[in-house]
């Protein structure tokens, strides 16, 4: 018989390269061992019997999730008989996580940001948002840099919200720093708001008369 393993990974993983062992659980062969990328799939030839199929290597920053098998196998006693096609698809979850500036004054001006892990990188209001990966359950610390110079720039605060999770609010924060804990397989957006002061102008204007 016929066992495909798929490989999916949330997000899509790239060329990240994950670990699979396969035992036959008669103990007549060796372990089958392989890598496999998302969104591949490894076809394997078997003689009939009961086997376990495992994940052996999971790169980061990405968790095992589950292995899910049609026909209603468990993966750790899949029949292979004549014939046969099993279907076994092993999931990963990872966290995304996503910085983006928002607000009101000079849109030229550039805000430095830091975060957990990643090199401190700059955005500007309107400007391009940043995206990083991180392992479910990471607690991460953003915070703001904000710009000198006249007039002034004041914080407006800080929310993070869950995309896929109806949008709720996970963290929040009144000032330039907030800390949020990355959710498995969800993507969460975290908005800084900054305003700044209005500026008058006064021109004299002087006449000889």
């Amino acid at each position: 018989g016929e066992l495909r393993i798929i490989k999916d990974a949330t997000p899509a993983s790239g060329e990240l390269e994950f670990g699979w062992n396969l035992e036959d659980n008669g103990g007549a062969f060796e372990d089958l061992v392989g890598t496999i990328e998302d969104g591949e799939t490894v076809n394997l030839d078997l003689v009939n019997g009961e086997y376990s199929l495992i994940e052996d290597l999971v790169p980061s920053p990405y968790a095992f999730d589950r292995i899910e098998c049609d026909g209603g196998f468990e993966p750790d006693a899949i029949a292979i008989e004549t014939g046969s096609v099993v279907t076994c698809t092993i999931y990963n979850v990872a966290s995304t996580l996503i910085v983006e500036k928002v607000g009101a004054g000079d849109g030229s001006a550039s805000f430095t940001f830091s975060a957990t892990g990643q090199a401190e990188f700059d955005l500007s209001l309107g400007e391009q948002s940043q995206t990083f990966v991180y392992a479910p359950g990471t607690t991460v610390d953003i915070s703001e840099t904000l710009p000198g110079g006249q007039p002034a720039w004041h914080s407006a605060g800080a929310s993070c919200v869950d995309e896929d999770g109806n949008g709720n609010e996970v963290a929040s924060s009144d000032g330039t720093s907030v800390s949020v804990d990355t959710i498995a397989g969800d993507t969460i957006v975290c908005t800084f708001t900054n305003n700044q002061d209005g500026q008058i102008t006064v021109v004299k204007e002087v006449v000889n008369d």
